[in-house]
């Protein structure tokens, strides 16, 4: 039997992915064997969400103790609010399900908060997610619904089967992460529900394609969007409006030779963004 000698940085990474994992299943088994105080369904407004609440509307529907929270930025492409408001909220309401838009404690949106600050949405720290998204749904689950650690609700998210990688669990004891299109959860869910699998659950509701969700001066953002000429000049003007710009890029470090959002053009449209929303991890 051959044995391969790892480095201290693989062994870290082994420790931390196995760490990971017994957390994971930790909070699964929480999930299977105790019931909630409220059931959260967070609400991003892309296509696992809205597949997510269709499936899952049976445990949501006349229930007082279920809330659809969509956390708003702001700053997502007017087809999103479209959507929402279009379909989603009629359908809410058609079912009687609770709809709950809350916002940022900044009274403003994330677009002028980076401005204020003289920043950029950054890559490695996320400020926006846990600022914009995490903290109003947390703040609404202490201090509109007075949830505690002792008795703590599920916050349901909705990252597909094929992305099982951005499982995350809470780091908070009154909020437990459930993930039903990959876990299943009890009748409401089948297990291994896969983006594909949403795009038919939507189509099969008679609703129109979901439109891709996220900010559209997002730095995780397909360049098509951040070339959008209905939010171009307001990127850019975000990029250079930062204190250290051009040291610091909307996408990254300079040094780096990542490029200005100014000197995009459409030879640039392979160049980076993510295929999913991965604001809400």
């Amino acid at each position: 039997m051959i044995y391969m000698q790892l480095t201290e940085t693989q062994e870290k990474q082994i420790e931390k992915a196995w760490s990971r994992t017994i957390r994971l299943l930790t909070a699964r088994f929480h999930v299977e064997t105790n019931e909630p105080s409220y059931h959260i369904l967070s609400f991003g407004g892309g296509r696992q969400t809205v597949g997510l609440l269709l499936k899952m509307r049976g445990l949501f529907r006349r229930n007082e103790k279920a809330f659809v929270v969509f956390a708003d930025t702001g700053g997502e492409h007017q087809e999103t609010y479209d959507y929402i408001n279009d379909y989603i909220i009629p359908f809410c309401a058609a079912n009687e399900i609770n709809f709950v838009r809350v916002t940022s404690k900044y009274g403003k949106t994330l677009y002028e908060y980076c401005w204020d600050k003289k920043i950029v949405p950054s890559m490695k720290f996320r400020d926006c997610t846990s600022k914009f998204k995490i903290a109003p749904i947390r703040k609404f689950i202490r201090e509109e619904l007075k949830v505690t650690r002792s008795k703590p609700c599920y916050v349901y998210l909705g990252i597909s089967y094929d992305e099982a990688d951005r499982m995350n669990v809470s780091n908070v004891l009154y909020a437990k992460s459930v993930f039903p299109l990959i876990d299943g959860y009890k009748e409401y869910c089948e297990p291994e529900t896969t983006l594909q699998d949403c795009l038919r659950i939507v189509k099969d509701e008679g609703f129109p394609p979901v439109p891709k969700s996220g900010c559209w001066f997002c730095p995780f953002a397909q360049t098509t969007d951040l070339l959008d000429p209905r939010y171009k000049s307001k990127t850019i003007a975000l990029e250079e409006n930062n204190s250290r710009f051009p040291e610091i890029l909307l996408r990254g470090m300079k040094e780096n030779k990542v490029k200005p959002i100014r000197e995009l053009t459409d030879n640039d449209i392979k160049l980076g963004g993510c295929k999913s929303g991965y604001c809400m991890v």
